[in-house]
């Protein structure tokens, strides 16, 4: 109890961590146009605990706000900011972590 949540994901072609809700390492060998907008939108935006001692602490804003703006695509008929396709890469994520832990190994993206 006590410590931030971290993830960090580390490859051939670049690593990203994240702490909380900030970015805190987004770095690629092949550098993107959106690299320096993900940049500036993810660094530094944590402002509540992650819940590492009280799970009470937990922020819910992040949920909503994916919430809101799925509701606000439907009404306006366009695109969410993360789509369907999108929001599989990060369940694919999970149950990969899922996964290395289960079996005690390494596994490889796409399942």
């Amino acid at each position: 109890p006590g410590f931030l949540k971290r993830i960090e994901l580390s490859g051939t072609q670049g690593s990203a961590i994240m702490e909380e809700e900030d970015l805190k390492a987004w770095c690629f060998k092949k550098e993107l146009l959106e690299d320096r907008k993900i940049r500036k939108q993810f660094f530094s935006r944590t402002k509540s605990g992650g819940g590492a001692s009280d799970p009470g602490a937990i922020d819910f804003r992040g949920h909503q706000y994916q919430f809101e703006n799925m509701v606000e695509a439907i009404k306006n008929n366009n695109e969410p900011l993360v789509n369907g396709y999108e929001a599989r890469k990060a369940v694919e994520i999970i149950l990969g972590i899922y996964k290395s832990a289960r079996e005690g190994k390494k596994v490889k993206l796409p399942l």
